[in-house]
């Protein structure tokens, strides 16, 4: 039985910093800029989002009572150019997607590529939780790049 391959939803955006500040914005200031509202575990408790920043790092959200809920965990980190990760914000879902995120001197800046890919795995959930982030991303990547430009 062979599956379909589903196109990798693609986010861009350039912000006004170099490099190595984007990459810190996106690695090490999450909390700065995540939109928790509607995009978070923990809704109205969430506090914080960690990324531990090497290769098998955790991404997770803290909630207001110390309690925490994995996202993902880092399969390559690559300062300040490239960091792959797998993502599973959803402990329902049957298996991690995949995101790649590259950082890339552009002008006076960076270009910041996002592509989240594997949808596959989701089974049949695949299609509609990729328009979902289709969106999602966009959101995300919109107060990123708004942090990393300030």
């Amino acid at each position: 039985m062979s599956q379909t391959a589903i196109e990798p939803v693609r986010v861009s955006v350039s912000v006004r910093c170099p490099v190595e500040r984007a990459f810190e914005v996106f690695t090490q200031e999450p909390s700065v800029w995540w939109p928790f509202e509607g995009h978070s575990i923990g809704e109205g408790r969430s506090r914080e989002v960690v990324r531990e920043g090497r290769v098998g790092g955790r991404i997770y959200e803290v909630m207001d009572d110390g309690s925490q809920a994995d996202w993902g965990a880092f399969a390559v980190c690559d300062p300040p150019h490239r960091i792959e990760f797998d993502w599973q914000p959803n402990p329902e879902r049957p298996a991690p997607t995949y995101v790649v995120v590259t950082f890339t001197p552009e002008d006076e800046g960076t270009r910041v590529d996002l592509e989240h890919r594997k949808w596959e795995v989701l089974g049949a959930g695949a299609v509609e939780s990729r328009a979902s982030y289709a969106t999602g991303w966009e959101l995300v990547l919109g107060r990123f790049a708004q942090a990393a430009s300030a």
